[in-house]
């Protein structure tokens, strides 16, 4: 998934800098979910 957004980012830098933000946000919602559970 990563190499996905390495590409992507090669050639459009703001979306991809958007979906690289919207997906660490993510993923810190999902840790403390984890926690909790």
């Amino acid at each position: 998934m990563g190499v996905q957004l390495l590409e992507r980012n090669k050639r459009n830098v703001m979306p991809t800098s958007l979906e690289l933000t919207l997906a660490s946000i993510t993923h810190q919602i999902i840790d403390m979910t984890t926690n909790l559970v």
